[in-house]
């Protein structure tokens, strides 16, 4: 018997988290219950912000620094990790 927890799914432990604008341009709104931390990678899967420490339901991150392309958008809370795709346009 093979247990591979990375692909079992629990829909009664789905996470809401929202992301909008999506596509953004300036600044970018992650909501959701018990935000721990925030993490944005780009394609290649390099970690170019962290947000730590939040302990909040609603975080502004600004994207200025940031080109036109599509992100991942990590969202650690309390009840889970939950991951979101976000575009950037310029």
């Amino acid at each position: 018997v093979i247990h591979a927890g990375f692909f079992d799914v629990d829909e009664q432990q789905s996470i809401h988290v929202a992301l909008y604008p999506n596509p953004a341009n300036d600044k970018v709104f992650v909501e959701a219950e018990g935000i721990k931390s925030i993490k944005v990678y780009d394609m290649w899967g390099q970690t170019l912000k962290t947000i730590n420490g939040v302990n909040t339901s609603k975080v502004e991150i600004s994207l200025q620094d940031l080109a036109t392309a599509i992100y991942t958008v990590e969202v650690l809370t309390k009840q889970g990790k939950a991951i979101k795709k976000l575009s950037v346009v310029k």
